[in-house]
């Protein structure tokens, strides 16, 4: 279900390939980034759990509100993107600097690569080569960025989202437009808000989604 950034100049890579990559620390990927960078759930926990870490005191909805705004994929169903300034500059980019860097979201993890999980584990995987001075230096694969910067619990998100949110979709879908605001509220706050940030974020997210599609099976037929 979660839409990778659509680069505007990519090339298919196998796992193994190796590529002629090297990360110069100039903040370039960090710009002219406006509605491209799309928070999962996952993302949107780390942050909010770093955040109160560094001693943000908000709630949770308004931490996220502060740094994200909705954005509409589907018929009742939002996501939320990080915030630019002005310029497309990243909110947590400050002096060519992530901010946030231990909790950075999934997308700025994996790039200069945009994979598509398999209910394997696999990926078929692509390369944004946007950014053309990156690519001299060192050699990387990758299943090594993979190694290197994604936990097994990203890729296994990733599986369980492909397999629960279709179903929440074609629910959406059946909304009567009386209820739709109804199921727009509760799909956000069970996708995104609906945690103990205390506990681990899986089992949270299986238990979430299998409440909001009872739930929106019962406003279908009301």
């Amino acid at each position: 279900m979660f839409i990778f950034p659509k680069f505007s100049n990519i090339q298919k890579v196998t796992a193994r390939e190796r590529i002629v990559f090297s990360c110069t620390g100039c903040g370039a990927c960090c710009k002219n980034v406006r509605d491209s960078l799309l928070l999962t759930p996952l993302d949107t926990y780390r942050l909010i759990n770093f955040l109160q870490k560094e001693g943000v005191k908000i709630q949770p909805m308004e931490t996220l509100e502060s740094i994200a705004e909705l954005k509409e994929l589907t018929r009742g169903f939002y996501v939320y993107v990080l915030k630019t300034a002005n310029n497309g500059v990243c909110t947590f980019l400050q002096d060519n600097r992530c901010t946030v860097y231990a909790a950075r979201p999934f997308t700025c993890r994996i790039y200069p690569f945009s994979p598509k999980f398999k209910a394997d584990g696999s990926a078929d995987w692509e390369l944004c080569l946007d950014q053309l001075h990156h690519f001299r230096g060192g050699h990387v694969t990758a299943r090594e960025w993979q190694r290197r910067f994604l936990q097994d619990e990203d890729s296994l998100f990733f599986r369980e989202e492909d397999k629960r949110i279709p179903l929440i979709g074609e629910l959406l879908h059946e909304i009567p437009k009386a209820r739709l605001r109804e199921a727009e509220i509760l799909t956000l706050s069970f996708y995104y808000f609906a945690y103990d940030f205390s506990e681990p974020f899986l089992p949270q997210f299986q238990d979430n989604m299998a409440f909001l599609a009872a739930k929106l099976k019962s406003l279908q037929n009301k």
